[in-house]
């Protein structure tokens, strides 16, 4: 059991639960705590029992009273060793044979940072911190192991992750309020004055955790829960001793709440490199980085992929990354993780979704961000007046990447959204408005990323297997650098791609054109792009042939009354050259 785990099992316990605890970790016998609690040995034995299982020690045995009850002191001894003494009634050696077992716990690394951030809004006076993730960052580790630092204790009020199965407000706080040994009032508001009481009285650390399932697509409490905006505004009460943090993958957008709000970034590599140390896992290869960047340092990630590589690869890190490095979510927990993320996204907010799986159409390669624009085109299906909301949408759920006005897509995300964007009927239209976007995008190629950002519409073009269009981006001229391109209408895209020194690119995406692409006046183009990229790099014969490839299809074009102008005519230079 992780501390993170040990410490929601410990503040979810009854009050009177709690107290047989203690007394049984402090050494009484079930008759004295019988006697001095007024229940029955049997009572107190159940009590033991059920607490047990609270904590993950179910008792195969539930007629020997001891079976389970030495594992449930060595927990308390690795994590409140406060709270056992030594005379609790098991045998000395046995004790210290538990102790000696202990071990810190190991899955709570690389925070220093976030701590001292938290430290620093608590000491402007922040009174609600909502920590704000993706899925698997670690929000809630971080979350426990802060207030159980700083308070010792905390109470929490746990969101179910299914909208269906959440507990009303009434009755957790109810709950609280015994568990601090507080009567809860008849009336909500009663109650709700009694937990600000208690608060404001005592050093107190409040969790909200997982608040996304009681949000709307509008990132405000849904109506069955709404009442939760009346406790989240007492515990933003200046008067109060308490800490509340809330974590979520959504922000709340409720302007009756007053909070602070904290983004909770991945591991560092050095974080990563401690937790896989502590595992005997080595790290001194380039595959470690390569899988730490392809997750962006996610905590859940790191501990699921530690421990594929420990159980199916013998702890041999680069076999596991040979292997899976094409398909990042090859492990279960890891496709569930997303999966989920996407699946809650698709019920709550449905124009966000197909935006989300729509902009797994770009390829953030060459060109690793798309402006705006690049989001807006692919919302063709919603008024433009909600374009800004949708996208902000996405934002809120941290399930897009931005900075500086530009976009772009965690591959882990990406990968997610193109297989289900290639599965819907959005695949085709999505890679369409995608191309019209770059090709509107770049009106002059001076240098080379103008020159890769307009190529990129070939590429959407190619996914969709539409090479008339793809040779149409070949061939569309812009505005050159050179005066003499620009007083025939610019420079074609081929062209500028040469020059710029793209060979390769220009070279691969011709050839793939022409087996593909039978006639036509842009296809002389494509022709004469390729002979004189083969003639650059020294292979004269193969520039020989595409030249001549390239005259007879002008000839064609001429006896069929094409109307072209012919940058597209023959250099005859070259031809004589040749």
């Amino acid at each position: 059991m992780s501390k993170g785990q040990f410490d929601k099992a410990f503040n979810e316990l009854t009050h009177r639960r709690r107290e047989v605890l203690i007394k049984f970790l402090a050494g009484e016998t079930d008759e004295a705590i019988a006697k001095s609690l007024n229940i029955t040995k049997a009572t107190v034995r159940q009590h033991i029992r059920d607490i047990c299982e609270e904590f993950g020690l179910k008792n195969e045995f539930p007629d020997q009273r001891y079976s389970k009850r030495a594992d449930l002191i060595a927990l308390f001894q690795r994590y409140k060793p406060d709270f056992v003494v030594s005379k609790t009634p098991i045998e000395t050696t046995t004790l210290e044979h538990i102790t000696q077992k202990s071990i810190p716990d190991k899955n709570f690394v690389g925070r220093e940072t976030a701590i001292a951030d938290l430290n620093d809004l608590d000491s402007q006076g922040a009174k609600v911190i909502l920590i704000h993730a993706k899925g698997g960052v670690g929000k809630t580790t971080l979350a426990r192991n802060y207030l159980q630092q700083k308070f010792g204790f905390y109470i929490e009020f746990p969101i179910a992750k299914e909208t269906e199965n959440i507990t009303p407000i009434e009755s957790l706080l109810e709950e609280r309020l015994r568990q601090l040994n507080e009567e809860p009032g008849r009336e909500f508001g009663v109650s709700l004055e009694r937990f600000r009481q208690k608060l404001q009285g005592e050093r107190i650390g409040v969790l909200i955790d997982n608040l996304e399932p009681a949000l709307d697509e509008n990132c405000k409490l849904i109506k069955p829960h709404r009442r939760y905006v009346e406790l989240l505004r007492v515990l933003a009460d200046p008067s109060l001793q308490s800490l509340t943090l809330i974590t979520s993958r959504d922000r709340l957008r409720e302007a009756d709440v007053s909070l602070r709000y904290y983004f909770l970034e991945g591991l560092s590599v050095n974080a990563w490199e401690e937790y896989f140390h502590s595992r005997s896992l080595e790290t001194n290869s380039p595959a470690f980085s390569a899988i730490h960047n392809a997750f962006g340092g996610n905590a859940k990630a790191m501990e699921i992929i530690a421990g594929a590589i420990q159980v199916d690869y013998a702890g041999n890190l680069e076999p596991y990354w040979q292997m899976n490095q094409g398909d990042l979510l090859v492990e279960a927990d890891l496709r569930d993780l997303v999966t989920t993320q996407f699946n809650c996204l698709e019920q709550r907010h449905f124009s966000a979704f197909k935006l989300l799986c729509r902009l797994g159409c770009y390829r953030y390669q060459d060109i690793a961000t798309v402006s705006i624009n690049g989001l807006f085109c692919l919302l063709w299906d919603v008024p433009e007046s909600q374009h800004r909301r949708v996208v902000n949408s996405l934002r809120d759920r941290s399930l897009v990447e931005f900075q500086n006005g530009e976009y772009w897509l965690h591959p882990v995300i990406r990968e997610e959204a193109i297989s289900r964007l290639r599965m819907s009927e959005d695949w085709e239209t999505a890679n369409r408005n995608a191309a019209e976007f770059w090709t509107k995008s770049v009106n002059k190629v001076y240098i080379m990323e103008e020159a890769l950002q307009a190529f990129e519409a070939y590429y959407h073009y190619l996914a969709i297997d539409d090479f008339e269009a793809a040779c149409s981006v070949m061939v569309y001229r812009r505005k050159s650098k050179w005066k003499w391109h620009n007083l025939e209408g610019g420079e074609n895209l081929g062209t500028s791609l040469r020059t710029l020194g793209l060979l390769q690119k220009l070279m691969l995406a011709a050839t793939q054109i022409i087996g593909n692409v039978l006639r036509g006046i842009n296809l002389v183009s494509i022709h004469l792009n390729l002979a004189q990229s083969y003639w650059i790099v020294g292979n004269l014969s193969e520039s020989l042939r595409e030249y001549e490839n390239a005259e007879i299809l002008d000839i064609e074009c001429l006896h069929a009354n094409t109307n072209s102008q012919n940058d597209l005519t023959l250099d005859r230079f070259y031809m004589c050259s040749l």
